[in-house]
Order: C-alpha cells, then structure tokens, then sequence
C-alpha cells in the first residue's frame, strides 16, 4: 500500500508556503481556540469510544440474557418430561 502522508517537516522552511502563511495570521486568540477546540475533540473520542464499549457491552449482556433463558427453558422442559 502506498504512503500518501505529506514528508515530515524538520524545520519552519520546510513546511508548505500555504501553511506557513496560515500559521502566520494566527494571533493568540486564534491559538487558543485550535488548542481548546482539540481538546475538545480529544474529549468527544474518549466518550465515543466509552458510548462504543457500552453499546457491545449491551447487546453482549442481551444476548447472555436471552441465551440463559433458552437454557432454562430447554432445562425445565426435559426435567419435566
């Protein structure tokens, strides 16, 4: 499979000139806002991640549920026969 990431940049020259001219209009404010906004999504991930595990905990609960109850079920039924 092909790599298609952009090189790595060692220095402040060797980073795209468009880039470059983003990063230089940024004023502190602007700054600020990036690194709470990437917080922010650090957070979001970590709960969608938590909301991901929850939901197969759920259906692996349902399903154990359901399949004890067969159990049962089958259990009762040949005992009773």
């Amino acid at each position: 499979m092909e790599d298609r990431r952009e090189p790595e940049a060692h220095s402040y020259r060797d980073v795209r000139p468009h880039v470059r001219d983003f990063l230089e209009r940024l004023d502190e404010d602007d700054v600020e806002t990036l690194i709470n906004m990437l917080r922010a999504y650090e957070k979001a991930a970590t709960i969608g991640g938590f909301f991901k595990w929850l939901a197969v905990a759920m259906l692996a609960t349902f399903t154990a549920v359901i399949s004890a109850g067969e159990s049962v079920r089958k259990l009762y039924a040949w005992l009773a026969s």
